[in-house]
C-alpha cells in the first residue's frame, strides 16, 4: 500500500499522475484508520442517553479534513475556482501535504508558497483557502485566463511547533533540498514554454527559502548548483532571516527578491534589530538595508488588523499578509499577485526607510 504515496511524491511526474496516486493513498489510509478506530462504548450503569463514538485520532481528523477540502473543490458546480492537485501527502506525525490550485504543468505562472511555524496537516485546508483567494486575485488581472496561474501550497517539511523551535536552523536545512528539487520538478513536468516561477516564504517558511537559495554553505564553500533553488522571483514576508549575511549570497536575479513587512508585525523587531549589536538568529534581518543593498525591492503591506489587534493577539498582524481592511482590498495580496504574474510595474513599493525598524539608526 505504500507505492501510491511513493509514486505521488516523485518530483517531475505529471501533476495528474501524482494527484491520482496520492488521493488513492489518502483514501486507503483513512480506511485503515477507520478500521482501527475504537467502537462506541456501552452505556454506563444507570445512563440511558445517547453514547457518542470516539471522534477519531488527530491524524484521522486531519486526513479527512484534507480529503473533504479536495472533494469540495472537485464538486464546485460553478467552476469559478481551479481544480486542486494533491502532489504529496503523509498523514503520520504532524503530517505533510503539497496541494496545487490549478494545473502547474500547464500554467504560465506557478507560485510555490512555503508556510511557517505551527503549520501541520490540519492547517493545510486553511492554507488552501488562503492561496485559493490569491490565485483568483492573480487571474483577475486583464489578459489572463483562469488556467494561466497555479499556486502551490508546499508543506512538505517538518515545520517548527512553536516559536522556540523556530529559532533553530535544522528544520530549514532539512527542508531546503526537497524544496529545490520540487521546483526543479515543476519545470521538468511543464508542458510548453517554461513557466515563470515565484517562490514565497512566510515567517519560518522564508528561512526555508533562504536556505534553499543560498549559493554557499556555512564554510563559504560553493554549493552544487543542481541543489540550489532556481526561482524567477522570491517573496518573503514576516521573515526572521534567510540564513545569509546579505542578498548577494542568494541565487536570484537583481531586482527579483521582494521583502514585505507589516507595520504591526512583531517580526519588525525580531531578527537583528540592533544592526550588528544584537543576535542574528537566522542571518541578517532581511528588512534592513544592510541585507538588501540594491538587489531587494521593499514592498508595501498596509495590513489589517494593525496595532489595535496586536494588543489583543500579537500574532494576528504576523499572519495577515493576505487580508484587507473591511471591504478594502489588501495591498499585500495585490502586490503578491502582481509579482506572481510578472507584472512588477504594478507592485506598490515601500520607501527604503520601510526596511528599517523604528528606533534603528543606520
Amino acid at each position: 500500500d505504500a507505492w501510491p504515496r511513493r509514486v505521488g511524491s516523485i518530483d517531475g511526474l505529471p501533476a495528474t499522475t501524482r494527484d491520482a496516486a496520492n488521493r488513492l493513498w489518502l483514501r486507503r489510509r483513512l480506511n485503515d484508520l477507520a478500521a482501527t478506530r475504537p467502537a462506541a462504548p456501552g452505556h454506563p450503569p444507570g445512563f440511558s442517553g445517547p453514547v457518542l463514538a470516539p471522534a477519531g485520532t488527530a491524524e484521522q481528523r486531519a486526513a479527512q479534513s484534507l480529503l473533504d477540502r479536495l472533494e469540495a473543490q472537485d464538486a464546485d458546480p460553478t467552476r469559478t475556482v481551479q481544480p486542486l492537485f494533491l502532489l504529496a501527502v503523509d498523514t503520520r506525525g504532524d503530517g505533510r501535504a503539497v496541494v496545487s490550485i490549478g494545473d502547474p504543468d500547464r500554467a504560465k505562472h506557478v507560485a510555490v508558497s512555503i508556510p511557517g511555524t505551527t503549520t501541520d496537516l490540519a492547517a493545510v485546508p486553511g492554507q488552501v483557502n488562503r492561496w485559493n483567494n490569491m490565485q483568483q486575485e492573480a487571474m483577475d488581472n486583464p489578459g489572463l485566463t483562469p488556467s494561466d496561474v497555479a499556486v502551490v501550497v508546499w508543506f512538505d517539511y517538518d515545520a517548527p511547533d512553536d516559536y522556540a523551535q523556530a529559532t533553530a536552523d535544522g528544520m530549514a536545512e532539512h527542508a531546503a533540498a526537497d524544496l529545490a528539487r520540487f521546483v526543479d520538478g515543476v519545470r521538468a513536468s511543464h508542458v510548453g514554454d517554461p513557466p515563470h516561477v515565484t517562490v514565497l516564504g512566510h515567517s519560518y517558511g522564508s528561512v526555508v527559502v533562504g536556505e534553499a537559495a543560498r549559493l554557499s554553505d556555512d564554510t563559504g564553500a560553493p554549493r552544487r548548483f543542481a541543489d540550489v533553488l532556481k526561482a524567477d522571483d522570491i517573496v518573503v514576508t514576516g521573515s526572521p532571516g534567510m540564513h545569509v549575511p546579505n542578498a548577494d549570497h542568494l541565487n536570484i536575479t537583481d531586482g527579483h527578491l521582494w521583502v514585505g513587512l507589516a507595520d504591526a508585525d512583531w517580526m519588525r523587531y525580531g531578527g537583528d534589530p540592533f544592526e550588528g549589536d544584537g543576535p542574528d538568529i537566522h542571518g541578517t534581518d532581511p528588512h534592513t538595508p544592510r541585507f538588501a543593498g540594491d538587489r531587494v525591492h521593499p514592498i508595501m503591506f498596509e495590513v489589517a488588523p494593525g496595532w489595535d489587534a496586536f494588543w489583543s493577539d500579537p500574532t494576528a498582524p504576523h499572519s495577515s499578509y493576505w487580508d484587507g481592511a473591511g471591504d478594502e482590498p489588501s495591498p499585500g495580496a495585490a502586490n503578491q499577485a502582481n509579482i506572481i504574474i510578472g507584472r512588477h510595474e504594478n507592485v506598490t513599493a515601500a520607501p527604503p526607510s520601510a526596511l528599517t525598524p523604528p528606533g534603528v539608526v543606520e
